[in-house]
Order: structure tokens, then sequence, then C-alpha cells
């Protein structure tokens, strides 16, 4: 690890690069949310954002590698390989992804560095949600950056971008290499953007993946997965006199009571064992059932669909996940409108770096000396960092900006965070790669 001194000489320059260049950090999160690149599932619309990334880390004189996952032949024989969304193929083609790397300054030596985050996002949602501006035409207003992807997370990409611009210009980066990635195909339980990174031979000694933390850098992150519970009952359409009609909507009710009795039972267990601890969210996310015509609103529907997300802290295993969801349900009866439980995505299990790894210290030092507030945390939710650490011999914590409103309308981020995690960043691309 550098001096004290070193990182504060450094830490100076940085400061004062940073204070002169905010409006440029904001205008690169604004360019990259004005694209859209929202991934409804199962396809995705990654890649005219992702040509405008190879734009700008191509201008400040990185070595690019623009490839399509589907074009790395280990990744269909992986064991995380999912080429589906809730049964529906999910396409891998035309959905670059995005790499620029700057070598170190001497041929060996130096560790080296790899920063990544996912450019796709959610859908902006219906017409008329937004409330402060349109979700593609991003808005400043104070402190908050507000537009679909400011927060999770082309705002990390603007801020790995101008972290770069900023070690560019001042010189700062050592002998070791500085790699930075945008992968598609994170939301909805994807992965393949950044398994097909690592299966291409894009490690480090070191990752950061972006996604909102709040600031604070964190040992590990959540898993989960999403599910789907259909309800199929005999006919449907309108009951006359003695005709009996099953309905699936009550059915999906009793299911979704039993998963929010599941919830309040983890929640409780959890208190009891350790007051302090957060417990990962059972989220029911939505339901849905019927037609799409106004006749189809006069009778019974024939079938309906719940869907869920289940997340899980690090360690559970997939077999113990769905045995718990499972479990919790068994008390739903199969009379009247059957029911089924089917996964809609992958399991992303949960994952956690080595206490004993040299970048907590370096990181305390940094915030330390960029006068920022420091705190190891845990993320709480699913993200690609476990594709880094369980799959792939780079280890990688995960960190990002405060904001709010993720997969909502009026998303937004802190603008000042932005500014201070070029401020981190760049830091620890001069003192890592060092």
């Amino acid at each position: 690890m550098p001096a004290p001194l070193s990182l504060s000489a450094a830490g100076s320059r940085i400061d004062a690069w940073v204070a002169a260049h905010r409006q440029e950090i904001i205008a690169t999160a604004s360019r990259l949310i004005a694209i859209p690149s929202a991934r409804v599932p199962p396809a995705g619309n990654e890649a005219a954002a992702q040509r405008e990334i190879a734009a700008l880390w191509g201008a400040l004189g990185a070595d690019m590698d623009i490839f399509d996952p589907a074009d790395v032949p280990p990744l269909a024989a992986h064991p995380l390989y999912w080429p589906a969304w809730d049964a529906a193929p999910r396409p891998l083609r035309g959905r670059p992804v995005v790499v620029g790397r700057w070598p170190g300054r001497a041929a060996a030596g130096g560790r080296s560095l790899l920063l990544s985050a996912h450019v796709d996002t959610t859908p902006p949602g219906m017409p008329g949600d937004w409330t402060v501006t349109e979700p593609y035409t991003p808005k400043l207003v104070a402190d908050r950056l507000y537009g679909r992807g400011a927060y999770d997370t082309k705002g990390m990409l603007a801020v790995y971008t101008e972290a770069v611009r900023c070690v560019r210009e001042l010189g700062l980066q050592g002998r070791g290499d500085l790699t930075l990635e945008s992968v598609p195909d994170e939301e909805y339980g994807g992965s393949h953007g950044c398994l097909a990174a690592r299966l291409r031979g894009y490690n480090a000694d070191l990752a950061v993946n972006g996604e909102p933390t709040h600031m604070r850098p964190c040992i590990s992150h959540n898993g989960g997965r999403l599910w789907k519970v259909t309800a199929v009952a005999e006919g449907g359409g309108l009951a006359f006199a003695g005709e009996a009609r099953e309905n699936p909507i009550v059915t999906l009710a009793e299911v979704a009571l039993a998963v929010d009795r599941w919830r309040a039972r983890r929640e409780r267990d959890a208190r009891v064992a350790d007051p302090g601890r957060a417990v990962p969210a059972i989220t029911l996310a939505q339901m849905c059932s019927g037609g799409q015509v106004f006749a189809d609103l006069l009778g019974v529907p024939e079938r309906g669909h719940l869907y869920l997300a289940v997340q899980e802290p690090p360690g559970v295993t997939a077999e113990a996940h769905a045995a718990g969801l499972r479990a919790a349900l068994a008390g739903v009866p199969q009379t009247g409108a059957r029911w089924e439980l089917r996964p809609c995505s992958r399991y992303l299990p949960g994952s956690r770096m080595a206490v004993a790894h040299p970048v907590w210290p370096l990181l305390a030092a940094i915030y330390q000396d960029a006068q920022l507030p420091y705190e190891v945390g845990h993320a709480p939710f699913a993200c690609d960092t476990y594709v880094f650490n369980l799959h792939s011999g780079t280890p990688a914590l995960t960190l990002g900006p405060g904001g709010g409103n993720a997969h909502a309308p009026d998303e937004f981020v802190s603008a000042q965070d932005l500014s201070d995690l070029v401020r981190v960043l760049a830091r620890l691309v001069a003192a890592w790669t060092a």
C-alpha cells in the first residue's frame, strides 16, 4: 500500500480535478441516461448505449473489445448459463459487452484493477408515471439527477469514465493494468454479460462491481431467485345458474398470503437470533390474470400468475432456497384452481469477499484522505458480484452511489455521490496499480 503521504499528494490533485470537472461528470451520466437500454424480458435493448460507452472509452485511449455474449464459446456450456426468462428464449446476440483496457506503465508488476457495471435498466413504466421529468430526459434538481438508469447503474458507468479521464490527465495510473467493462443482461437475473467477460479472460487482482450502495464499500451481498406461481381452473367465463367456477385469483391470493406469513416468520426469527441483522427481502411483485378485452372483465379467468422474488444471504444453496419456499407453500391446497411453482431465472447466490483482503485497509485510508465517512457494508440485493467471487479468480466488492426509486418512476442518483465516487475510484486506481 502506498504511504499515506503519497496517497494524500495524489488525492489533492484528484480533488482539484474533480472540482473543476463536476459539470462534465453530470454531463457524461446524462448522455448515458438519455439513451434507452431497457431490458424488457426476454429481450434486451443495450446496443445503442453500448456504442456510446465504447466511443467514450475509445476516446480515452483504451484498447477496446466489443463482443456479444453468444460469441464466447464456453458460455453455453457453463453451469450458470440460463438462456430463458419465464420459459421464453433469452436472446444474447445484438447485446454487446464493452471492455476498455489501459495497460500499466510497466511490462510486469503492479496490481490490476477491473471496474464493472451493467448498462441495462428496467423498463420506464407507464406513460405519466414520471412526475419530475421523462424517463430518458435527464434532469438535475438540486442534488438529484433524475432519469431511468441514473441510480441503477449508468451513474456508475459515468463515474468509471470520469475517474479514468482524471487518472490519465493527471498521469496517476501505475504499473498495473486498468480495465473497465459495461455489461448487458444483468436485470431479471441475467449475468450472461458479466460471465461472458470472465470467460473471455478479463480478470484482475481486484474488481469493483457498481451497484447502489450509498457510498458504502460492501464486502458481501444477497442472492436470490425470481419465481412464478401459475393457477389454472377448469373452464372460465360467465357462471350461469347451477354452474360452478373455481377462481384462480382466489388461489393466488392464498399463495400470496402464505408467502407473506413466511416473510413475517423470517423477520421474527432473525430479530430473535440477531436484533441488528437485516433480513433478506421477500417481494410479492405482480399478480395478473384474465384477457385483454372488455368482455374478459365480466367472467372468471381460466388462469392467473403471481411473480415473486426471494432473497437469501451468502451461503444459502439453490436447493435450500427452493426448499424454504416450497415448505412455505405446503399448506396451500391443490383443490379448486390448481397451482404450480417454477423459477423464472437462475438462482443467483450471495457472495462475500475475504475480510483479510488488502483492499479494505487501503479503502479506509482512501476514504479518510477524501474526508468521507467510511463503513464496510452488506449489499441487500442480488447482483453480478457473485460471478467474480464464485466463478472467477477475481475477488470483487460492490460499491455505488446513493439515490432512490430504482426500478420505479422518478429514479434519481445523488450528483454529489457521483463526484465523490470519482474522487474515491481515482485514488483507488492510483494506489492499487502503483
